[in-house]
């Protein structure tokens, strides 16, 4: 066929029989019927979907500092951490059960880092030779 089509909009309805025009039971009445056209190319509400651009959410996240590997300085990272995200706990004293606890976390972590630094030492080691 070499000539355009009819234009006309048509309608395609889920329906009982001829004489009950009423969706099936069960069936939503929104997605019982819809409009659509045999237009190749032109615009249509039904069939083009359109592209949506989201812009990446914005993520107030904590600055690491990957050379952190001593307890002073592990220490020091925690207790900066505690008053970004407690601004009202001023407590500095060692008897604190907060700093008690930050400190035996700044020691477990400077046991970790030794330990991972031994290895890695002594698998280059190892292998080296």
């Amino acid at each position: 066929m070499n000539t355009p089509g009819d234009f006309s909009t048509y309608t395609l309805m889920v329906i009982h029989s001829s004489t009950n025009l009423n969706p099936p039971d069960g069936f939503d009445l929104q997605l019982s019927s819809v409009e659509f056209s045999f237009k190749a190319g032109c615009s249509s509400d039904f069939d083009c979907r359109q592209e949506r651009f989201c812009p990446a959410e914005q993520r107030n996240e904590p600055k690491i500092d990957y050379l952190v590997k001593d307890y002073a300085s592990f220490r020091r990272l925690m207790l900066d951490r505690l008053s970004a995200i407690m601004p009202g706990w001023t407590e500095h004293n060692p008897a604190d059960m907060q700093i008690a606890l930050l400190e035996l976390l700044a020691y477990t972590g400077d046991q970790l880092s030794y330990f991972q630094d031994a290895i890695a030492t002594e698998s280059i080691y190892r292998y080296s030779t």
